[in-house]
């Protein structure tokens, strides 16, 4: 029996919003609030619920967002990443919405003869075919390959809007450039709500969900202006009331969005991870070399660090002297110097020396260390069974041993490392890393590259902020209890709460579950909140690769927002 044939009509339903904050979090919004800046979501707030709603491992968009449209821990729908491994090598490659092994709300609702309206979701591309329209979001390689469903509504939305904006890849812009960058995301964020009222004021739509990005794009370039604590001055002060300024259009959009879907509809606001200070990062793959885990071939620290002075003396230049005469001829004079191929992002691999590796970590985003495993690994060379167990153990060990070269605090505590059986279950957890850990709840992200230097302090390239395991969740409508604070939602808990609102069935082998302490008891007594059973290895849809442009095109803007 499907999900579908099970369905009961659903009298008593009423509609559902939901508008994502990518990498939202109440650090930032709770004072902002509190200063008034964000009427419309203290609004929804104040008449409804709220909690931190905790993302999945890692906290990362692709994995999390995904969790959402499946109510599953990424175990169960095989995404732990942007990327994925290249079958038969060490390298990456990116992934798309075809790629998710398991069954999404929308294809659930629209099965069910429900009308959606999706804008801005990330990992929606290739656009799937529901009722409704899809316009995809992050993840997309470009306004020139089909970003709309129906393919036609790219055009009116064109006509209407001019250009589409997918993104804005912040690493394209350099220090001295904060006025260009808040120009495009200031943009972005009025284009987006703008676009998706339209949208929902001239299409039919029971469900209808959007996601604004800048805000995620703010907090990576810009948190120490943010900062709770931060008290900036001059030009960096003007720069945080451009970015409050942001905050208030979004909170705009937010409110012309709830007016326009009317009192009896349900609106959630949520993020797919929280966010907070980023300090530096962590050479990971230099970290397992000085330990004897990970060998190197033709890569020399000495030389590296100094490329890595080249390197920075060439981008001081462009910053600061690049428009003078004196800056042309020192940078002609640097142009010199013999530079390294091409850099692509898992160039580092082919200084490893797999005949002595026994770990390894390939993707910034991932937060983990792979085994070097016999019979898994093309060149493995760990045996699994008691060997690969024992080996968990030492990496588990020694990472608890990490201190701060400067302050001597322990970066990774015993709750922050653990084997991915500890944290994972179901059909695809062996896609996922070996070992998984935190530096300081994320304060340290991973850099997998082999650079000189193990600890690598912030700088515009890195970034101010880093994701963390909290979001923001709060919801409101006819169906939600007002004044309610959630003790710990969890990301994954939403798909079954809407499915259940829908009076949809819920799939049996979603590991959330519905939120029933923030329904009111007309809410739990109008809705039945009946599950189905499903067998989680029948899901066969087809996967469609990127091509090969399309690949590099979507590396090349995960590079520009810092996860490559």
């Amino acid at each position: 029996m499907t999900i579908e044939e099970t369905a009961p009509p659903g009298q008593n339903r009423n509609k559902i919003v939901i508008i994502g904050l990518d990498g939202g979090t109440f650090e930032i919004i709770d004072p902002l609030i509190a200063e008034g800046r964000l009427p419309n979501i203290a609004r929804l707030i104040e008449k409804g619920t709220r909690g931190p709603l905790q993302s999945v491992i890692p906290p990362v968009t692709g994995p999390a967002w995904t969790s959402f449209m499946t109510g599953k821990e990424p175990g169960r729908h095989g995404l732990f990443d942007f990327v994925k491994p290249v079958e038969g090598g060490y390298g990456r490659e990116v992934v798309n919405y075809s790629h998710i092994r398991a069954r999404t709300i929308w294809s659930m609702i629209s099965d069910a003869g429900l009308d959606l309206g999706i804008v801005g979701v990330p990992a929606t591309w290739p656009p799937p075919k529901v009722n409704g329209f899809v316009v995809t979001g992050m993840l997309t390689p470009g306004t020139d390959v089909t970003y709309t469903h129906p393919p036609e509504l790219a055009a009116e939305i064109e006509e209407k809007f001019g250009p589409y904006v997918l993104d804005i890849w912040w690493q394209s812009y350099n220090r001295g450039q904060e006025d260009l960058l808040l120009d495009a995301l200031h943009d972005v964020a009025r284009q987006r709500g703008t676009v998706a009222l339209d949208l929902m004021q001239s299409r039919p739509w029971d469900v209808f969900m959007m996601v604004f990005e800048a805000t995620d794009r703010i907090h990576h370039s810009l948190w120490h202006l943010l900062d709770p604590g931060a008290k900036p001055v001059g030009k960096d002060l003007r720069f945080r009331e451009r970015i409050l300024d942001i905050y208030s259009e979004i909170d705009a959009g937010i409110g012309r969005l709830v007016d326009a879907a009317g009192r009896s509809a349900n609106v959630f606001i949520m993020s797919d991870h929280g966010f907070g200070p980023l300090t530096g990062k962590f050479a990971i793959n230099t970290w397992l070399e000085q330990e004897g885990l990970l060998s190197c071939t033709g890569w020399n620290r000495q030389a590296a660090r100094s490329r890595a002075r080249v390197s920075s003396l060439a981008k001081w230049l462009n910053h600061k002297i690049a428009p003078t005469a004196a800056g042309r001829l020192l940078r002609k004079t640097i142009s010199l110097v013999k530079k390294p191929k091409k850099s692509t992002p898992y160039r580092f691999l082919q200084y490893i020396d797999w005949s002595k590796t026994k770990a390894y970590s390939v993707s910034n985003t991932e937060s983990g260390i792979y085994l070097n495993l016999e019979g898994r690994e093309p060149q493995g060379i760990v045996k699994p069974g008691p060997e690969a167990e024992e080996l968990k153990k030492v990496i588990i060990d020694k990472l608890q041993q990490i201190r701060h070269p400067d302050t001597g605090e322990q970066l990774v505590p015993p709750d922050r490392v653990v084997p991915r059986e500890k944290i994972y279950d179901g059909p695809f957890v062996d896609r996922a890393p070996d070992v998984l850990f935190f530096l300081k709840d994320g304060e340290y992200p991973v850099d997998v590259n082999l650079d000189p230097e193990i600890f690598q302090p912030a700088n515009w390239r890195t970034g101010s902020g880093s994701h963390r395991m909290n979001g923001i969740f709060c919801a409101s409508g006819p169906d939600i209890k007002p004044g309610l604070e959630l003790e710990l939602p969890r990301i994954i808990d939403i798909a079954p709460t809407i499915l259940g609102l829908l009076d949809l069935p819920i799939p049996s082998d979603m590991d959330g579950a519905v939120l029933r302490e923030m329904l009111t008891d007309d809410a739990l007594g109008a809705h039945g909140f009946a599950t189905v059973e499903v067998d989680e290895k029948a899901f066969d849809d087809e996967a469609q690769d990127f091509t090969e442009e399309e690949a590099a095109r979507v590396e090349k803007q995960l590079k520009d927002l810092g996860y490559l």
